[in-house]
């Protein structure tokens, strides 16, 4: 319906927020991509432009990390490509906990490489 899309479509765009904030703030060679109510986040500073271009920039690893940060703090996202979906269900508060988790992650991440 459309009042499902006007949802999901604003949840996305305040995940969007929160994550290019995140890569801007913290100078990371990454970008956000947005398709509607579905977001990845690169690891490349523009999106590649082509599957191989793509694999060839998958940090090794790092992907795999991520996840399992976000899991372990009751936060699931796709196994591939880094991808978060919204739904007609989605609460701003999860969004949100998202953003926060992908922040941590970044943040502890940093300090470990600094050790």
């Amino acid at each position: 319906t459309a009042r499902a899309y006007e949802h999901m479509l604003a949840m996305a765009e305040r995940l969007e927020d929160g994550l290019e904030r995140l890569v801007e703030q913290e100078g990371l060679p990454w970008h956000v991509q947005r398709v509607g109510a579905r977001l990845e986040v690169g690891f490349t500073r523009a999106p590649p432009r082509t599957g191989r271009q793509s694999v060839a920039a998958l940090p090794p690893l790092l992907p795999d990390v991520i996840r399992l940060y976000l899991l372990n703090r009751g936060v699931v996202i796709t196994p591939f490509h880094n991808m978060m979906l919204m739904s007609p269900a989605t609460p701003a508060a999860a969004v949100d906990r998202l953003a926060v988790g992908w922040s941590q992650c970044v943040a502890d991440l940093t300090i470990a490489a600094r050790n």
